[in-house]
């Protein structure tokens, strides 16, 4: 009885460790700046701008776009949004969500507003045995409020893991809170023993 035990742990275990890559998000960055009531605001609209830039599973820029929008789709805190990249005119112009695939490794930053504009073909060539990097930010204009940075296994755009790490990239850009406005939230100040 115990071997059998022993033998159904470790073919869990086995099956556990089988994975199609490494999916995870590797930094979230809220600038002092953020305000959730602030995307509150701009998400009242009903809809938000939205860039993709990438193709990496080479879909077509139609159907990747819409599958990573239908993806955000009711991962945000606050009033139920419509994140497009087809907004109509209430939509404010000045904020946006921006999603870049297949980036360099180490890129990220206030590079992911700034760069939002280019185009698909700007972006790294896919691999299929690499794993897709990538950046995310919620933007004023070129000036991230928030962003981030991970990495999802290469397996499919209709893949519920893709599906659910892109909700899960949705629900960080926009925390409730902002740590950053917390006193002494880098520990800067000295407080005697």
């Amino acid at each position: 009885m115990r071997n059998l035990s022993f033998l159904a742990v470790a073919l869990f275990a086995l099956g556990a460790c089988q994975d199609t890559g490494p999916t995870r998000i590797n930094y979230v960055t809220v600038e002092t700046a953020y305000r959730y009531s602030e995307w509150a605001s701009v998400a009242s609209a009903g809809e938000v701008r939205t860039v993709v830039v990438g193709d990496p599973y080479s879909v077509g820029r139609e159907h990747f776009d819409q599958a990573v929008t239908d993806a955000m789709y009711g991962h945000n805190w606050g009033p139920p949004v419509k994140f497009t990249t087809k907004p109509s005119e209430k939509a404010n112009p000045h904020y946006s969500v921006v999603m870049l695939f297949d980036v360099p490794p180490t890129y990220g930053g206030v590079q992911i507003c700034r760069d939002s504009q280019k185009s698909a073909g700007t972006q790294a060539t896919s691999q299929s045995d690499k794993p897709i990097y990538v950046a995310a930010g919620f933007c004023l204009e070129d000036v991230p409020l928030t962003y981030l940075a991970g990495v999802v296994a290469r397996t499919g755009v209709d893949d519920p893991a893709f599906r659910t790490y892109i909700g899960q990239v949705t629900a960080r850009l926009f925390p409730v809170f902002n740590q950053e406005m917390l006193p002494d939230h880098d520990h800067d100040m000295f407080f005697p023993p």
